[in-house]
């Protein structure tokens, strides 16, 4: 279901997901994105994004220490964690400490996706293989 409340059907979900992500690719080259681990990155590059994404598991700091330093760098991020348990609470304390912080922390693209891919995926690293076959399947 997106914001309308209609529901859309496979074709129709995998073309607003590609204008998503075409979305994403072009507004991480003002605002960086914050993913869990380094496959999360692999995978968005494999999609096309090219600017900064901060890897939270892989920088070796403490939450606390990593938000201090992104607020020091940016003004707003884009958060994308996995949508699996962890990956939700993790969004809700990272958007909690950044914008404590002064930092815009945006979860459109996180709410968008989720609800585009349902329960089909659980993670970002997934998110490349998916659109692989999505567009395969549809022949997009």
């Amino acid at each position: 279901m997106i914001r309308t409340g209609v529901q859309l059907n496979i074709e129709q979900r995998a073309e607003t997901l590609i204008k998503l992500v075409e979305k994403l690719a072009e507004e991480s080259k003002e605002t960086a994105i914050i993913v869990e681990g380094r496959k999360d990155v692999v995978a968005l590059r494999e999609l096309g994004v090219t600017g900064k994404i901060i890897c939270l598991h892989n920088s070796g700091k403490a939450l606390t220490n990593l938000v201090e330093e992104i607020s020091d760098t940016q003004n707003s991020v884009i958060i994308l964690t996995d949508f699996d348990r962890y990956g939700r609470e993790l969004a809700g304390r990272l958007r909690g400490s950044l914008e404590g912080n002064r930092v815009k922390a945006n979860l459109v693209f996180w709410r968008r996706i989720k609800s585009l891919v349902r329960h089909e995926i659980k993670d970002i690293e997934s998110l490349s293989r998916y659109m692989e076959r999505l567009k395969s399947t549809l022949k997009l």
